[in-house]
């Protein structure tokens, strides 16, 4: 059964701490979701990696996820 990961994530954080579990997690079958300030807003790591927020941090409720990633700053 696939599980649902959340992902919190805010600038400068570190980009091999969220590419390297995200596709781990992604390949094994799982679905990652990225929760940032705002939804749809861009989040950009310390060496460039640009990703699009899901689902604010308001509106993110833990029941709906499975895990949790926390990659570094």
């Amino acid at each position: 059964m696939a599980k649902k990961v959340a992902v919190l994530l805010a600038d400068e954080f570190e980009d091999i701490e969220l590419t390297s579990p995200k596709e781990a997690i992604e390949n094994a079958g799982h679905e990652t979701v990225i929760i940032g300030d705002t939804a749809n807003d861009e989040v950009v790591g310390k060496h460039g990696e640009k990703v699009t927020v899901d689902v604010s941090i308001a509106d993110a409720k833990p029941e709906d996820y499975d895990a949790l990633l926390l990659p570094g700053g």
